[in-house]
């Protein structure tokens, strides 16, 4: 498969039926202290996160780039502080479970399964 640019990548379809260009998702979001940009995960979390974290939400679909994320950001996540992981209980999501269940659990946190497929923790 060729390499693909990042005018090409800007414009592809994403997710399952949904197609948006990176310009209007700028343009949704220009009044928020929102970061746009390609970049890679967790590259770009090292120059471009918040100090405080108070909801995070996973939906990477790459259990690389979502555990990498999760490294960089979760000291960051205030007490009181959730996070979402998305697919968590569905088979396509299985590799991101294991990995994210296995990562917590490190750390004396519990995922609890919700009935929208989605795993949450609250930071302690």
């Amino acid at each position: 498969m060729a390499s693909r640019s990042k005018s090409d990548l800007a414009n592809a379809h994403v997710g399952l039926g949904c197609s948006v260009s990176l310009a209007s998702w700028k343009e949704t979001f220009v009044e928020c202290s929102v970061f746009t940009g390609l970049s890679i995960v967790p590259d770009v979390l090292h120059e471009k996160s918040p100090d405080k974290v108070a909801f995070l939400q996973f939906d990477l679909n790459v259990a690389q780039a979502e555990m990498g994320a999760l490294e960089v950001l979760f000291d960051k996540i205030v007490p009181g502080g959730f996070i979402v992981f998305d697919d968590f209980g569905h088979i396509l999501g299985k590799k991101q479970n294991i990995a994210e269940r296995a990562w917590m659990g490190s750390r004396d946190y519990g995922v609890l399964d919700l009935s929208t497929c989605q795993g949450l923790v609250i930071k302690r």
